[in-house]
């Protein structure tokens, strides 16, 4: 599963405790995967929030410093080359009292 999937799977069990409105931003390194189908965009909006897959690399990713709440990630720092530099474009684009979370499996 890619980047974008994990991160809209991950987010569809985040929504539900999403203040209304809100918005989510996937990324993925694979256009292909950049673009989900239309009922996920459906769902999102019937949650109140709505749904931005975007094609980039975590280790830079294409948002502007402090721009969201929540960064969060799910199995996607044992996929990239140096996972630190992940973390870090993470926080970056983080707001100064947003939270980082990154789930990943032990290897």
């Amino acid at each position: 599963m890619s980047a974008a999937a994990n991160a809209i799977h991950w987010s569809r069990l985040l929504a539900p405790f999403l203040g209304s409105p809100f918005s989510v931003h996937a990324l993925d390194r694979d256009t292909a995967w950049s673009r989900p189908d239309a009922r996920l965009y459906r769902y999102f909006e019937q949650q109140g929030g709505r749904l931005q897959a975007v094609h980039g690399h975590a280790e830079a990713l294409p948002f502007a410093d402090d721009s969201f709440d929540l960064v969060t990630c799910q199995t996607v720092l044992i996929h990239v080359r140096d996972p630190h530099v992940a973390i870090r474009e993470m926080q970056r684009v983080a707001r100064p009292a947003g939270w980082c979370c990154a789930s990943s499996p032990t290897i």
